[in-house]
């Protein structure tokens, strides 16, 4: 899908035109590096500024006013990318060609982004302590919320211990305390700051390139700053042993993570090899650790594979009784050993093509999919290929290139969430 590019005083705004929707979604993301300075308070205004704002200080009556323009919404997401943190603001708007009256729903939804990010309910110039509250409430719950999930510890838990020393590990996971010492002085002094942060507009759907300048042309005070941002992860550590961590948990499934180094980055030579190899590995239920650990053996109630090619990662997860871990891990690493071989299933490398390959065209006939597009042109506008050329570099992948992609993992860190309950089971 094409992207265009304009340009509304110094704010960049990217647009892909589509019929495909009866929404438009429109808004804007700021990007800053990578810290833990106001980590915290950065989540929660993500949160905050959209449920209020000076001219709808009351959370239901706001929510009550936007249904009242055909149930449009405003949406916030924070979200790690490489070695930044960006904040998306957004709206989703029903596309006036679908409505039986004349009505500029376009231009007051932007209104209302407008004010919520530029003109929040503020009290003699700082947030409301009481809301502040609940939403650190909020968020708190959330957190302990995720104790339960155990996939998720196992995974925050890998990336804490294998990037201990790296900004990688920065938004693994919030903790409770950072969450407690927010302050409305903190808070505010966040917002600010993001406001100034290097930001660009985006546009999905049916809208046309003057009424976008147009309703853009009122965000004057945000700019796209000239900024260069680590969006890939360079960072890298000599591995001399694989750490093997272990945790209790009363839970009647352990889980197990296994982290490799693989050094192959997004737009390397071997990027889309690595995918691939990704997939046929542990990516798709037809995926060798899937048939192998799974199936065959009864070993895992699930075992899947992640690849993130910001950071050049690749993690193994799978829930197992603790009493299969030596097994499950040996299992694994005589997988990877044979592809490293060259042991390579050629039906399971077509499969994993035609599963890729679907999974582009689905996400070029979805928002979240032309979302990402949108990201990928703002952060690497001379990097990015067309869905023909992405499809053409899955097919062309060869089983020499997987091999020499197996060859590149290094074992860095084994996490296990190990539980204590005798009667385990795999359900």
């Amino acid at each position: 899908m094409k992207v265009s590019k304009y340009q509304v005083n110094n704010l960049n705004i990217y647009h892909i035109y589509t019929n495909k929707f009866k929404t438009i979604v429109a808004g804007v993301i700021f990007t800053a590096e990578l810290t833990k300075m106001h980590l915290a308070e950065k989540v929660l205004l993500s949160s905050m500024l959209v449920k209020t704002c000076q001219k709808h200080q009351d959370e239901q009556e706001y929510l009550k006013y936007l249904r009242g323009m055909y149930d449009t919404n405003i949406f916030a997401d924070v979200a790690k990318r490489g070695k930044t943190l960006q904040i998306m603001f957004g709206s989703n708007i029903v596309n006036p060609r679908f409505l039986h009256e004349e009505v500029n729903l376009f231009e007051k939804t932007f209104t209302s982004l407008k004010e919520t990010l530029l003109n929040p309910y503020l009290i003699e110039g700082k947030f409301s302590h009481e809301l502040l509250e609940k939403e650190k409430r909020l968020l708190i719950e959330e957190i302990e919320a995720q104790t339960n999930n155990k996939r998720l510890q196992a995974i925050v838990g890998l990336i804490n211990n294998m990037f201990a020393e790296e900004t990688y590990q920065i938004y693994s996971g919030l903790r409770i305390d950072d969450v407690q010492k927010v302050t409305i002085d903190s808070l505010t002094e966040a917002y600010y700051e993001m406001l100034n942060e290097s930001c660009y507009g985006f546009v999905i759907g049916e809208a046309k390139e003057e009424k976008i300048k147009e309703v853009f042309q009122t965000l004057n005070e945000l700019t796209s700053k000239d900024k260069h941002f680590a969006y890939i992860d360079y960072e890298e550590k000599e591995i001399i042993e694989t750490k093997e961590i272990f945790k209790e948990k009363e839970t009647s499934q352990s889980v197990l993570a296994m982290g490799f180094r693989t050094n192959i980055r997004l737009f390397e030579e071997l990027y889309y090899p690595m995918c691939v190899f990704n997939g046929m590995l542990g990516g798709f239920f037809h995926s060798t650790l899937t048939n192998e650990i799974r199936e065959k053996s009864s070993l895992a109630y699930y075992i899947v594979s992640e690849y993130v090619p910001q950071k050049g990662f690749l993690a193994i997860t799978s829930g197992i009784n603790a009493k299969d871990y030596d097994q499950v891990k040996k299992t694994t690493l005589k997988i990877i050993s044979e592809y490293q071989q060259g042991k390579i299933n050629n039906e399971t490398l077509q499969m994993t093509k035609e599963s890729m390959i679907n999974g582009i065209l689905e996400g070029d006939d979805s928002l979240l999919g032309l979302l990402n597009d949108i990201y990928r042109y703002a952060e690497h506008p001379n990097k990015v290929t067309d869905l023909k050329t992405r499809i053409k570099k899955i097919e062309e992948v060869t089983i020499e290139q997987i091999i020499v992609c197996a060859q590149s993992l290094t074992l860095d860190t084994i996490f296990l969430l190990k539980g204590t309950n005798q009667n385990e089971e795999i359900y």
